[in-house]
């Protein structure tokens, strides 16, 4: 069996280190990119405010989900 599965971490930036807030591993792709308001609520309480967050989706790329205000 294929495992389909994207391992994704999310983090924002605290000047250049990287600093994960949350991994998960899923196989839907618009799930990972667009997240629950419940999750994007959870990754806000976890993250200073201004601070962009990212998505690392592994063997994938990086991309830009927010900047938290």
């Amino acid at each position: 069996m294929i495992n389909n599965n994207f391992d994704v971490i999310y983090y924002f930036k605290d000047g250049k280190i990287k600093v994960p807030i949350a991994v998960s591993s899923s196989n839907d792709l618009s799930n990972i990119i667009f997240p629950q308001k419940g999750f994007v609520d959870i990754l806000k309480e976890k993250t200073p405010a201004n601070a962009e967050i990212f998505i690392n989706v592994i063997n994938v790329g990086t991309y830009l989900l927010f900047q938290n205000e």
